[in-house]
């Protein structure tokens, strides 16, 4: 059970575990839990189980609401009818589009891209290389530990330095996915989307290149519908820039309310709120579920298992 949980009865007498801040949402919204569970299970097709493992951000719950297509239809035997008691007629709940298209972020909800070679070697390596090439280094560049800051620092005081430095981050993180850890979960998790016959994307900030090398690895062995890299030499359109998440639902002729983010920062979470995109938060590290839901991640999960169907 997740920190500051408890356990209460839903209705029908069905055991619910809940969060904080699942009661607070249920006390802002005076609807009980089960909606939070028919969100999750008809709109973007997680199983009923993940109500009991997750966060609802108090304010991305009006959200979820607007969300919902004008009509009302008939809710299970457990779902809240909202046409009697408290706030009737103030909502009305209806069957949602299906999620047609998962997007992920890659460094984190697909695997952790530097686990056997870390960060601060791709800064290094391309503060080498700019230097190889004749550029003046910062010496506030030689502090930073990511090298995707150390990219944007450089198009932004170098701008004509950017292609280096765009070049040699590419090497690392190609080199990087060699012996990149691959996500608990992850690789159930996108089967089962395949077999429902969703599309999953990959959306991120690292190369197009580092992850086509890293979906051909053995261990991993998938091949998404589309993969929307960092934009070369526009550092600028990096997440938290919506550009990569909305060329993707382009291509890929989606509405943003048919799909379905999956990512593991606050970045991630501010792209997917400027596209409005529903947006799970993966926080894997003891900070992030506090991180997340303060950036109003609709939902956040502290392992990708969360996301699994429970016949599998």
């Amino acid at each position: 059970m997740p920190t500051g949980s408890s356990r209460c009865q839903g209705q029908a007498g069905m055991p619910t575990v809940i969060t904080r801040c699942h009661q607070r949402v249920a006390a802002a919204t005076k609807q009980p839990l089960t909606s939070i569970k028919h969100w999750m299970t008809a709109t973007v097709g997680l199983p009923a189980r993940c109500c009991s493992m997750v966060h609802v951000s108090h304010r991305s719950w009006a959200k979820l609401d607007r969300s919902l297509p004008p009509g009302a239809a008939s809710l299970p035997p457990t779902q809240h009818d909202p046409s009697s008691g408290p706030g009737a007629g103030r909502r009305r709940w209806g069957r949602h589009r299906p999620t047609r298209v998962v997007l992920l972020d890659f460094d984190g909800p697909i695997c952790s891209v530097f686990a056997g070679y870390p960060s601060v070697h791709a800064v290094t390596a391309t503060l080498r290389a700019l230097e190889a090439a004749g550029f003046e280094i910062r010496p506030e560049w030689m502090k930073l530990k990511d090298p995707h800051q150390l990219l944007v620092k450089v198009a932004t005081q170098i701008p004509e330095a950017v292609g280096i430095a765009e070049d040699a981050l590419t090497r690392s993180e190609v080199h990087a996915v060699e012996s990149a850890q691959i996500t608990a979960g992850v690789t159930v998790l996108i089967d089962q989307i395949t077999d429902r016959g969703q599309q999953w994307a990959v959306v991120s900030n690292n190369s197009a290149e580092s992850i086509a090398r890293f979906c051909v690895r053995e261990d991993f062995a998938r091949t998404p519908s589309l993969t929307v890299g960092r934009p070369k030499g526009e550092p600028h359109r990096m997440k938290p820039n919506p550009f990569v998440l909305r060329h993707a639902l382009e291509i890929l002729r989606t509405p943003a309310r048919a799909a379905v983010f999956i990512g593991d920062s606050v970045s991630d979470i501010q792209a997917g709120r400027a596209v409005g995109i529903p947006t799970i938060g993966y926080a894997n590290k003891p900070a992030k579920p506090k991180l997340l839901e303060a950036a109003l991640a609709d939902v956040v999960i502290t392992s990708m298992d969360d996301l699994l169907s429970e016949d599998d």
